[in-house]
């Protein structure tokens, strides 16, 4: 009984505040992907009705219908664009930084 080696606890609880780390690593990389990934695919979209708008005969009786998507889609492309290079950036980088 006496050479029953003893576990050593402070190993398995760094095994799991490693697990824990890296899961909050992975999540944090995952989060930052799908903004990015939702604000590319926002200018895209903008992009996309834009081109419509511009080069494609559309009907008259519709304008009002389009005026809206375009709108609607311009302020999203200006939130997204918002979000990445105005005070969000800055807050962000100002969060990283520390005190």
């Amino acid at each position: 009984m006496a050479d029953e080696p003893t576990p050593n606890v402070s190993s398995a609880s760094t095994v799991t505040s490693n697990k824990d780390a890296w899961a909050a690593v992975i999540t944090g990389i995952l989060a930052e992907l799908v903004k990015l990934v939702l604000a590319v695919a926002i200018v895209c979209i903008n992009a996309g009705v834009l081109y419509l708008v511009l080069t494609k005969t559309l009907p008259a009786e519709n304008k009002d219908l389009i005026i809206a998507i375009v709108n609607g889609t311009g302020m999203a492309q200006g939130l997204a664009l918002g979000y990445y290079f105005g005070s969000s950036a800055g807050s962000a980088a100002k969060d990283k930084k520390g005190p």
